[in-house]
């Protein structure tokens, strides 16, 4: 007997005892459908966190973080970030001078706009080198960037729109530690 001949007999045979046992086939279809489900899942939702942090990330470009520091948790000092600016293959900007951005991140309190709840999200202070030659997606919607040591922000939009206080010309408060 041929194999084609055995599969098909073996098959028959399977099939033919499904209407007695028709509560376990129909949990076994179910049980391996929802862990197919949630395998696949999985996967997508470590795609997408992949495609969010990799989604800035470009061949040009290079974040130095402190030793063991993963995320804002970085502590650079200010001598040693300086470093960075003779470096070669640093990229100078039309002015000759080096386009290198650093960054301090702290905590901002700030209240959601439409429920007056109080939240706190990270603040990022960037040095005055960011400009469109260093990033030409960015682009002002409203005022006019900012000039370094007068403590000022620029606010994004879906900022503005959430949380109060981040108006064209509105005044706030941030303490520091």
């Amino acid at each position: 007997m041929s194999f084609g001949r055995q599969f098909v007999a073996l098959l028959a045979m399977s099939l033919s005892g499904f209407a007695q046992r028709i509560g376990s086939v129909l949990t076994i279809v179910i049980g391996v459908t929802c862990a197919v489900a949630v395998l696949v899942s999985m996967l997508s939702m470590g795609t997408g966190a992949r495609r969010e942090a990799l989604g800035n990330a470009r061949d040009d470009r290079v974040v130095f973080t402190s030793l063991g520091a993963q995320g804002i948790g970085s502590s650079i000092p200010r001598d040693e970030a300086d470093t960075v600016l003779n470096l070669p293959g640093i990229k100078k900007g039309s002015d000759g001078k080096p386009l290198v951005v650093f960054t301090a991140v702290m905590l901002i309190e700030a209240h959601r706009r439409v429920t007056d709840r109080r939240v706190f999200f990270p603040l990022v202070g960037l040095t005055g080198a960011f400009t469109t030659e260093f990033d030409p997606k960015f682009h002002l919607t409203e005022g006019r960037m900012f000039h370094p040591g007068l403590f000022e922000l620029i606010a994004s939009n879906p900022c503005v729109r959430q949380y109060t206080g981040f108006e064209l010309g509105a005044r706030r408060s941030i303490h520091a530690t």
